[in-house]
């Protein structure tokens, strides 16, 4: 077993198990889970709220676990976020998901 399929063992088991009655290789379910990206955006309104920021957050930690990648994009230009020390909820306009990809707000 390979390292990365080593540390997905409890989710590849756990996924194999609810999805395909444990005839998939656990293996190849952790190379999917690695090769897969997700990006999470966050509305305007949602940036505003400690519930959304909160919730975005804990998504995005959820979602790593599983070894699955995740492209946060709460605003359009980073660079904004980082220039003091609180996110601009106002300047947040995410451009589209590319295809193949699953948004969350």
């Amino acid at each position: 077993m390979t390292g990365h399929a080593e540390a997905l063992a409890r989710s590849t088991l756990l996924l194999n198990r609810e999805y395909f009655d444990g005839q998939a290789s656990e293996p190849a379910i952790a190379d999917g889970l690695l090769a897969t990206t997700i990006r999470l955006q966050a509305t305007q309104a949602n940036l505003l709220t400690r519930a959304g920021q909160a919730a975005l957050i804990t998504a995005f930690g959820l979602i790593a676990r599983m070894g699955v990648g995740v492209e946060p994009r709460p605003c359009e230009d980073p660079r904004s976020a980082r220039r003091s020390s609180t996110l601009d909820p106002t300047s947040c306009r995410a451009p589209p998901c590319a295809p193949g990809t699953v948004r969350s707000t």
